[in-house]
């Protein structure tokens, strides 16, 4: 209940909801849920955040430009141990900054749904789809990764999960990198319920994965 008086009296109609604590994404049009997805989040080490952005554009075939973070902590070290590190991975260096080209090991996978925010996190495909089948799925470095991307990009872009597809399918073969501007920003919430409504009215429990509930209730008390 604390959680919700975080949120706005009211969600706006359209809206993209990952709830974090089971890893799972709802696109949402009034009162039905057009898309539901499972999708990888953020490991307990770098944990996705509880925010609001909107989807402003959808990129085919991104560039991964490796947050310093990530290159600092992970990828110069290895390159330091093995000169042939980073041309192994497919990693370009542009004016100091480590890049991943588009192509097939790309960590962004061929789509990535563009909501500019402090945190630097987005909605993103990914060449590792083992994940989704998971029942653990906090696994990424903060970005969620979605499992039905495609259907997803297709409703951000026309509103139907099916209408851009083969549209979609032609730029991602092309291998270049494309921005589609969306006609409508979508609402993105990043939440954390513990705690939700079941289909039957019940209360259901999720897992809490950054074991943020004892925080809070001390914090309450």
């Amino acid at each position: 209940m604390e959680r919700w008086r975080w949120m706005p009296r009211e969600f706006e109609p359209r809206r993209i909801a990952v709830n974090v604590a089971d890893a799972t994404l709802r696109f949402i049009d009034g009162d039905a849920v057009v898309l539901d997805s499972n999708v990888v989040v953020g490991a307990v080490k770098s944990r996705t955040p509880i925010l609001r952005a909107e989807v402003t554009a959808v990129t085919v075939n991104p560039v991964w430009h490796v947050p310093s973070s990530i290159a600092r902590r992970e990828m110069w070290p290895k390159q330091d141990a093995d000169p042939s590190y980073l041309q192994s991975q497919g990693l370009v260096v542009v004016d100091g900054q480590i890049r991943q080209p588009p192509g097939p090991g790309n960590a962004l996978g061929q789509l990535k749904l563009e909501m500019p925010n402090e945190f630097n996190v987005y909605l993103h495909d990914t060449p590792t789809k083992a994940a989704f089948a998971r029942e653990s799925r906090a696994l990424s470095h903060g970005c969620v990764r979605v499992e039905q991307i495609t259907a997803l990009a297709s409703l951000a872009i026309t509103g139907d999960t099916q209408s851009a597809l083969d549209q979609l399918s032609q730029l991602m073969a092309a291998r270049t990198t494309t921005r589609i501007d969306l006609r409508e920003r979508i609402p993105v919430y990043l939440l954390y319920w513990t705690a939700v409504a079941e289909e039957d009215g019940r209360v259901g429990f999720r897992s809490d994965v950054y074991g943020r509930d004892a925080l809070l209730i001390a914090a309450l008390e």
